[in-house]
């Protein structure tokens, strides 16, 4: 359960810049202090002197009190003269951690909330649907003798997102355009990346684009196919839609086998039903998904056009 260390890696930079960036505004704003005030600079001189001292006197056993005595009462100067020139002392942007981004050996929370921020805004990025949620799913907008199935379906994506884990079940949508499948796919792919996991979310043509250009580059380098087998969740929208060709149809096997095999769940949608699945694609595959996923079908008519009507 976690996000990959690309994201980490982004979120430590973020965290580190923030970090920088709140130090220099501290700093300019001090030295204006200094040179307003020089009491102040004389004060904080005075602390750090002490506070050398005070290494010395730990080992000697000699004078301590009274040395943490004269800082405290250095200090508290230094706080009244701050508060009148409203200037607060510096404070880091992660208190816990004190910006050093680990807490026992372990990314501290800080960390997580911006690989989080980052993780949804590349979801963002990538499907372009940011207000896909469940909070705005509208069953109102499906037939009525359509809503009641949407309304158990919507509720099974709600208690999926939920309580998701490493074993949960390996989905795949059917339906028309327009039903919602991209809709309740990112809705989960949110809460799921909220819950701390790391998700991958692609069209099936950026997907199989990915896979091509990495597997025939002279690099041997193949990190986003690797990611698309590892992650904890992967979903692939609008399967059908692309160029099918030997290519996607292997590589697509090797993913749904792979990921099957490793115990990571996958959600796919497609606007195929399962004889044409078989058909596009191939038995193998379509008796994957019939046997390995949890097949759910979105009925009603088509939402975005009801939305621009």
């Amino acid at each position: 359960m976690a996000f990959s260390q690309e994201t980490y890696a982004r979120a430590i930079d973020m965290l580190r810049d923030m970090s920088l960036e709140k130090k220099r505004v501290y700093r300019q704003k001090e030295a204006e202090l200094h040179h307003k005030i020089p009491e102040l600079a004389a004060i904080e001189q005075q602390i750090r002197a002490l506070n050398l001292k005070t290494v010395s006197a730990v080992f000697s056993g000699e004078g301590v009190a009274d040395i943490h005595k004269e800082i405290k009462e250095l200090s508290a100067k230094k706080s009244k003269i701050l508060k009148e020139h409203e200037q607060e002392e510096y404070s880091p942007v992660c208190s816990i951690c004190n910006d050093r981004f680990l807490v026992n050996g372990k990314y501290c929370d800080c960390v997580t909330a911006a690989a989080t921020e980052i993780a949804l805004k590349e979801l963002y990025a990538t499907v372009g649907a940011q207000n896909y949620g469940f909070e705005n799913f509208d069953i109102s907008y499906y037939p009525e003798n359509c809503r009641g199935g949407m309304q158990k379906l919507y509720d099974f994506c709600k208690d999926y997102a939920d309580s998701f884990s490493g074993s949960s079940k390996n989905l795949l949508f059917m339906g028309k355009t327009g039903l919602g499948k991209t809709h309740l796919s990112v809705a989960i792919a949110k809460q799921v990346i909220k819950k701390g996991y790391g998700v991958k979310y692609y069209s099936a043509q950026n997907l199989f684009t990915v896979c091509e250009k990495e597997h025939f580059s002279y690099s041997g380098q193949t990190p986003q196919s690797d990611e698309m087998l590892t992650c904890d969740l992967l979903i692939i929208d609008d399967l059908g839609a692309e160029f099918i060709t030997s290519f996607s149809k292997s590589a697509l096997y090797n993913i749904v086998n792979t990921r099957y095999n490793m115990g990571r769940p996958t959600i796919i949608n497609t606007n195929f039903d399962v004889d044409q699945i078989e058909e596009k694609y191939s038995e193998r595959i379509g008796s994957r998904f019939m046997g390995n996923y949890t097949a759910k079908l979105f009925k009603g008519n088509d939402v975005r056009q009801l939305k621009n009507q």
